[in-house]
């Protein structure tokens, strides 16, 4: 065999010796979840978003990206997956359903608005990449699931009747008065309401019911219960923050509970001996009683 020939045969081992190379590096890449180098996805599969009430309209851009910059604007379609148990048009809207991303970037965005008025206790919206399958990379996110949240409760009498779970404050001693205890509501009709055991004392107060107000007013003056020990009725009356917790206002003066996702409050209110040996000792000296669940 001359020189000539040796060569020859040596280069073109050396050759398929590269392409098998390249080959195998092909492989390793489709082996990491990819169709090559070019993929898009979601930046996360999952996603919790909280709506407050003073988000009248919510709008989030969930971001999309793109492994590979090109030189022209990439569009791409998005779609509304199964697991969506939201209602578009009425707990979201999507203005268009496409993202796009601009020449030389990596990442577009996907405009979502949730409007606050029409959520209701929580759903979720599933967002799908509607796109070529060599686009796709499984070690990515092709679709993502959005669960929204939303501090609007439906309050109304089903969410106050019953039980509840009640812990005081003092703002005289600075700190807890007390145990947890239970306090109750009990319907009346449909606008008034008994508070049952405020403080833990037994008692049956009257209230008025505000479900629009999300309030609950303890009229002025209202006779607890007796307090035979003290030799004294016990009445809760309203105190001014502004000037002394020791100082309470007249006896007509309403206490006001504020209903809320979290609960209900009573707020600036004393426990008033009245009569007996300790007339118009004021006994706890500014409290608040928070309710809970």
């Amino acid at each position: 065999m001359n020189m000539k020939k040796i060569h020859f045969i040596l280069a073109a081992c050396f050759c398929l010796t590269l392409a098998g190379c390249q080959f195998e590096k092909d492989i390793d890449l489709d082996t990491l979840g990819g169709k090559g180098l070019e993929f898009v996805h979601f930046n996360a599969t999952s996603d919790t978003w909280m709506v407050a009430a003073e988000n009248e309209s919510f709008i989030f851009n969930v971001p999309v990206g793109c492994s590979y910059s090109y030189d022209i604007d990439k569009t791409y379609t998005i779609e509304i997956g199964e697991a969506t148990t939201g209602v578009e048009g009425v707990d979201f809207n999507i203005p268009t359903k496409s993202v796009t991303i601009k020449a030389g970037e990596f990442i577009g965005t996907v405009p979502v608005e949730v409007l606050y008025e029409t959520t209701g206790l929580g759903f979720d919206i599933e967002l799908l990449l509607k796109v070529d399958e060599k686009l796709i990379n499984p070690s990515y996110g092709a679709s993502e699931v959005i669960t929204v949240k939303t501090d609007k409760v439906v309050i109304d009498w089903e969410w106050l009747e019953g039980n509840w779970t009640a812990q005081d404050w003092s703002y005289y001693s600075g700190g807890l008065q007390g145990d947890p205890y239970t306090m109750a509501f009990t319907k009346v009709d449909e606008t008034h309401v008994i508070v049952r055991n405020i403080w833990g004392t037994d008692s049956e107060l009257a209230g008025v019911v505000d479900f629009d107000a999300r309030t609950i007013t303890l009229s002025g003056n209202q006779h607890a219960f007796s307090a035979p020990n003290y030799g004294a009725e016990c009445y809760f009356v309203a105190v001014n923050p502004e000037t002394d917790y020791d100082i309470y206002e007249d006896l007509t003066t309403p206490i006001v509970g504020v209903m809320s996702p979290a609960g209900v409050t009573f707020d600036n209110y004393d426990f008033l001996l009245v009569g007996g040996r300790y007339n118009g000792y004021t006994y706890a000296g500014g409290l608040r009683t928070d309710l809970t669940r």
